[in-house]
Formats: structure tokens, sequence, C-alpha cells
């Protein structure tokens, strides 16, 4: 699924820091595969 930056950013707001920590790695590595 791609997401706009902003849609991104914005559910990261409503999530823990150390959840949004997470799927931001999980973006990275899909991105890179």
């Amino acid at each position: 699924i791609r997401m706009k930056n902003r849609d991104i950013i914005e559910l990261f707001d409503q999530l823990p820091t150390g959840t949004e920590v997470f799927i931001a790695a999980t973006f990275t590595a899909l991105e890179k595969s």
C-alpha cells in the first residue's frame, strides 16, 4: 500500500513513540527491498 508522507505522519501522530520508530524502520526496509 502506498501512502503519501503526510498520511503516514498523521498516522504516526496517533501511535506511541516505540511503535512509530518500529513502523518507520519497517517502511524503510520495504522501500529498499
